[in-house]
């Protein structure tokens, strides 16, 4: 299967299934309503969501696939290790459960950069990673020149935040 075939696939009045002849495994589900989404089948009746067609193609589908499978070729469910990934879900639980952990390990200053990340980014340490936006970080940026703090000292923040998502994306 490629990119073209999967775009092609028509709608039915039944959801079908195309499969991959290359990965096995991989499966692109269509359903009556047009909607195509990538799956990953690693046993019978066990399966991951990769994404929407509209926002994934086969390469990318065939990547996600391959770094699905890595933890269950190391006999772990992969099912699991994404819901790992899903429960760390706020900005200061990130800081606390992980990236303080990691600042002590690999930086000379990392009692001050976990403390500038709390003092200075307080308003985001209950928002979930996931919705801290470009935007926001924008208006933090304005609403601290703003306040009249110094330029250097909101760049220190930015890239100390910038860091900090840095590795939670890693």
């Amino acid at each position: 299967m490629n990119n073209k075939i999967a775009q092609q696939a028509l709608p039915k009045t039944k959801p079908y299934e195309l499969r991959d002849a290359k990965l096995n495994g991989l499966l692109l589900r269509v359903q009556p309503s047009g909607v195509k989404t990538w799956y990953l089948e690693f046993e019978r009746g066990k399966r991951i969501r990769l994404g929407r067609l509209s926002s994934m193609g086969h390469s990318e589908a065939v990547e996600a696939a391959k770094n699905a499978l890595g933890p269950y070729w190391a006999g772990t469910d992969p099912r699991i290790e994404r819901q790992k990934r899903k429960q760390v879900s706020t900005f200061g639980n990130f800081i606390d459960e992980h990236y303080a952990d990691w600042a002590a390990a690999h930086q000379k200053t990392a009692t001050a950069t976990i403390k500038r990340l709390k003092v200075s980014f307080s308003k985001f340490l209950n928002m979930p990673m996931a919705t801290i936006s470009p935007l926001d970080m924008e208006r933090w940026r304005a609403q601290r020149m703003k306040d009249g703090v110094k330029t250097n000292t909101v760049n220190r923040d930015i890239t100390a935040i910038k860091a900090a998502l840095n590795r939670a994306v890693e």
